[in-house]
């Protein structure tokens, strides 16, 4: 504070009022160094001018010629000349566009001149003020109304304050204005303690009215402590409504994974407190004591809830009957009951409208969105997300706005465009930090887990969900999701340590809450990565009855399809090979039907895993026709090559100067013999050891990956030397592999050069299609286009005899390179 205050009096005394009025706000208070320095400016006032200055700092910052008339003893042309004068010095300006309005020039000059008054002056000045406000227009005053009895509060007239205080915030509420509705309530909290006698009555409604401001603005804790405040006034006033309210308040924001028994506690005293006969208030806690319970216990859940809407419907109370509707359905995306969950949901949104409660109908579009997807109507759900952020963003309420946000990011990564959903998800991330803290991280990483398994990089969730596993025990889809990041990551050992957690006793670790649906969906992977037929038999059993309805996350913030998939994927490890095509048929179906690109792009692969195991050519041709082409299965290049083309990522960034770019496309010669020799586990762990030499040498060369698929890489670099060496570099430390390895492997690799970045042709795609077509010409070997070898024209790079060839899909004759990468040292570039 010392340091601050100084640079403030030297930036006074210098004239720099501007970076003074900044600096200050580093600060609590003005230093008595800077008010001197602002004192000695306004010495140099008339004594009126400083007197109408004053009440001026009192009405704020800006102040008007008519309110300053009513309450300063100058009047007319005497208090123009005061103004005029003030002016002149630069102390106050005409505030812009408006007529007979001021504002200090700066705030340290208002805040000098407010400070040096009396507490008693100051306080009369205020009432003054009201008073003048009231004539003038009391309604569209409100909350300067507010503002200033509150400040006059100690002059006696308390209950005004409070009455203004009341007033005012209910007319933020209405405008949505919760953060100026919440500072109104607390005005009013802080005139109501110089009452003389405590109006515990008056405190309460304030409290209430503070913390259901303070939890709209998002502030859960500020929230539950205004609760706690009301409710022991409730206590003490005996109160079991007043109680009940507070109670209900205090319990309103509840962390996913944990049950927190204070507010268990507050609600279970609140239903003895009310008592066991029939009423709203008792519906109420019901409800919101089973969503308290919903981690500890899902029969308790759901008792609760079965008595609040049967008491609610009993005594006809419809903002109880819809709360108890939502709470029997908060969180069940357990694929039991979805048609009738739909049913409530649609009920939620029908009572919502008919009370006119845009709250309510939101929370019913925020169910039935997640119970279509469910049932596998995207088409619909779609409808209700883009109502229900409509509805988000006219009340502005910011949990809303996150939920709206996060549904946003799910129905991109749904449709397979991982490009949009990141940065879709992290904006979710931004919201939800001030809306909802104790919920926003594992809402991002449910999300952030999806986009990194799809890129690839699952592994780098790894340390985060280690760290949910260990801190909430009540959420075991943790763990299935962690099991699922070691076998991806082929640490076999550790994903069978945490399958082994969830899979004792049949599986009976997981309840049967919002999470099974994915803990079996993610479990089912392990299972089969571990190649455990005596826990896939189990898993089966389980899932297969429910394999057409789709698996959604933390209700509808990622789908990961329906359950078809896992299903068949079992039925593929415990070769049940007509089960396994059944499921893999109707999972096509479904996400075709959703429009689902990424789970229809997994099934192909797993059913065409399938296929190949069975060796069934004609279920293969059928597979063809459906949109997989299993010709090209052997091809890893060609599968990248499609993905990337369908995709079109933006290579901006990873451009040279001139806007072109290297593209290299990389695989392992003979991989698909090579798999059926070795057997799956031998060959995962051969793929590996190759995968992880190609991005050692990627990263060592800057490049950037674009998309890998099995052993296909496709590479962008900014410069064609960079790629030579790069596929240099991955030829030697291959050959040094191979020297002391039972297996040899042999890599093809075909470089390309092009721009890749024009709007309006498809430069794009064709350049592409070039470097895929060079590489598949490869033979172990490094090939490029007579452009990459015009690129590095000059250097030492030699090359082998031209070849005169014909590619796939390109018109015409093509001349390739050999390049003899074994002639020159070629290292990082």
């Amino acid at each position: 504070p010392f340091f601050v205050n100084e640079i403030v009096r030297l930036l006074v005394a210098d004239g720099r009022l501007e970076h003074a009025e900044s600096v200050s706000s580093w600060s609590v208070t003005i230093p008595q160094s800077v008010k001197e320095v602002v004192g000695r400016r306004l010495d140099h006032l008339s004594e009126e001018c400083n007197r109408v200055l004053t009440i001026g700092s009192v009405i704020g910052r800006e102040f008007g010629l008519r309110l300053l008339e009513k309450v300063s003893e100058l009047k007319g042309d005497r208090l123009l000349e005061a103004l005029e004068e003030a002016m002149g010095a630069r102390v106050i300006a005409e505030l812009a566009r408006t007529t007979d309005q001021y504002w200090f020039s700066h705030a340290l000059i208002r805040e000098t001149l407010y400070e040096e008054l009396s507490t008693t002056r100051r306080v009369r000045l205020h009432r003054q003020i009201g008073e003048a406000l009231e004539e003038m227009d009391a309604e569209g005053n409100l909350p300067r109304l507010a503002y200033h009895f509150c400040e006059a509060a100690p002059a006696g007239d308390v209950d005004k304050a409070v009455g203004y205080a009341k007033r005012a915030g209910a007319k933020a509420m209405s405008m949505i204005a919760y953060e100026d509705a919440a500072a109104h309530y607390g005005r009013g909290l802080q005139a109501l303690e110089v009452k003389e006698t405590a109006d515990d009555a008056a405190r309460y409604d304030l409290l209430m009215a503070l913390g259901d401001a303070r939890i709209q603005s998002g502030d859960g804790e500020g929230s539950k402590q205004t609760y706690s405040r009301a409710a022991e006034i409730a206590r003490r006033l005996g109160d079991r409504e007043r109680f009940a309210q507070a109670a209900l308040g205090f319990a309103e924001l509840l962390p996913i994974g944990r049950v927190e028994e204070d507010k268990l506690e507050m609600l279970d005293e609140a239903l003895a407190r009310i008592g066991p006969e029939d009423s709203a208030f008792r519906a109420l806690l019901l409800a919101q004591r089973g969503i308290a319970v919903y981690f500890r216990s899902q029969d308790e859940l759901r008792a609760n809830c079965r008595e609040a809407v049967e008491i609610a419907r009993r005594v006809g109370d419809r903002t109880a009957l819809t709360r108890s509707l939502y709470a029997s359905v908060f969180g069940a995306i357990d694929l039991v009951d979805v048609d009738e969950r739909l049913a409530i949901a649609e009920e939620i949104v029908r009572l919502g409208e008919e009370a006119q409660d845009n709250e309510l109908v939101l929370r019913g579009f925020f169910i039935r969105a997640g119970m279509r997807v469910i049932l596998g109507d995207m088409e619909a759900a779609n409808g209700d997300i883009d109502r229900y952020a409509a509805l988000a963003a006219e009340l502005r309420v910011p949990r809303w706005i996150w939920q709206a946000e996060l549904l946003r990011a799910m129905q991109a990564l749904f449709a397979g465009s991982i490009a949009d959903a990141e940065p879709l998800a992290f904006k979710a991330f931004e919201t939800g930090r001030l809306a909802d803290p104790d919920n926003f991280l594992q809402m991002y990483s449910v999300q952030l887990f999806a986009i990194r398994r799809e890129q690839g990089r699952v592994e780098e969730m790894l340390p985060a969900t280690q760290a949910f596993v260990a801190q909430l025990p009540l959420v075991p889809a943790w763990r299935a999701g962690l099991a699922y990041q070691y076998a991806e990551a082929g640490r076999k050992e550790e994903a069978g340590r945490e399958f082994e957690v969830l899979a004792a006793d049949a599986f009976s670790a997981l309840p049967k809450d919002g999470n099974w649906p994915i803990a079996m969906a993610l479990l089912a992977e392990v299972c089969c990565a571990l190649e455990d037929t005596e826990r896939a038999a189990i898993l089966y059993e389980k899932i297969s009855p429910l394999s057409e309805l789709c698996v959604v996350v933390g209700l509808a913030i990622d789908c990961y399809g329906p359950l078809a998939q896992a299903a068949g994927r079992l039925a593929t490890t415990l070769q049940r090979w007509d089960d396994a095509q059944r499921h893999f048929e109707t999972s096509l179906a479904i996400n075709k039907r959703m429009g689902s690109g990424r789970w229809t792009g997994w099934t192909q692969f797993r059913y065409s895993d399938m296929l190949l195991r069975r060796d069934a050519p004609s279920l293969a041709l059928k597979l063809k026709a459906q949109g997989a082409d299993l010709s090209d299965i052997g091809t890893s290049i060609d599968t990248v090559a499609r993905e990337v083309l369908e995709h079109k990522p933006d290579l901006k960034s990873h451009a040279a100067p001139d806007g072109t770019v290297t593209i290299m496309f990389s695989d392992i010669e003979g991989s698909t013999s090579m798999a059926d020799r070795l057997g799956d586990a031998r060959f995962m762990e051969l793929l590996r050891e190759h995968n992880a030499i190609v991005r050692e040498q990627i990263k060592a060369h800057r490049g950037f990956e674009v998309k890998s698929e099995g052993d296909g890489f496709m590479v962008a670099f900014q410069s064609a030397g960079k790629a030579l060496a790069c596929a240099s570099a991955i030829q030697k430390m291959l050959v040094g592999r191979n020297e002391s390895a039972a297996e040899p492997v042999k890599v093809r690799i075909g470089l390309h050069a092009g721009e890749v970045i024009k709007e309006g042709e498809d430069f794009f795609g064709r350049n592409v299609i070039m470097a895929a077509r060079v590489a598949s010409q490869a033979r172990g070997e490094i090939l490029a286009s007579g452009v990459v070898k015009a690129l590095v024209a000059g250097s030492d790079i030699t090359w082998g005899e031209l070849r005169t060839v014909e590619l796939k899909g390109l018109s015409g004759d093509h001349e390739i390179w050999p390049v003899n990468w074994n002639s020159r040292k070629l290292g990082p570039a």
